[in-house]
């Protein structure tokens, strides 16, 4: 946010960019529908008026408004920390995109947390020593109830809540 106007975060889905995006915002708009996509797209520039940083999620359903930002962000005194931009896929079109964003726009990708970053770990173990004795994979033992839950940690790391939910059913 130090060195770029627009920070995109970029990343799987459920790996926590909106949640950590949110955190450094001071104001946010999501293009989470039909209708705010259609909206946006006729007026990006409204879109971006707000406390800044303004989070904008799901911004690549209107890829305009990294042209939008860019000109708003040389435009503006303060040149840093405008805006973040959250989304967990590409713009399917990206044509309209008439710049590179260079010096103007830095990407972030997030990943989702391992067990260790989660707190559902030590690291005392590790999955592969788990799955493999003597050098033979226990793959096959999915079934075995007690390893359902390591199996879900290791399968669907990164959707916090829905992991939250399973743990609690454990």
């Amino acid at each position: 946010m130090n060195t770029s106007g627009v920070a995109v975060v970029a990343g799987p889905k459920w790996c926590g960019k909106t949640t950590t995006s949110e955190r450094y915002a001071k104001s946010e708009y999501a293009i989470d529908t039909k209708a705010k996509i259609k909206l946006v797209g006729s007026d990006p520039v409204a879109i971006l008026v707000g406390d800044n940083p303004r989070m904008i999620d799901e911004w690549q359903h209107v890829p305009e408004l990294l042209n939008v930002a860019k000109t708003k962000i040389d435009h503006r005194e303060n040149k840093f920390g405008q805006f973040i931009f959250t989304g967990s896929s590409i713009p399917a079109d990206m044509s309209g995109i008439i710049h590179s964003g260079s010096g103007r726009i830095v990407t972030a990708k997030m990943r989702p947390m391992t067990l260790f970053e989660s707190g559902d770990s030590t690291g005392a173990i590790s999955l592969s020593s788990l799955l493999m004795v003597k050098r033979k994979c226990l793959i096959q033992t999915i079934s075995t109830p007690c390893l359902r839950p390591l199996f879900i940690f290791a399968t669907v790391a990164g959707l916090c809540l829905w992991l939250k939910a399973e743990k609690e059913r454990f």
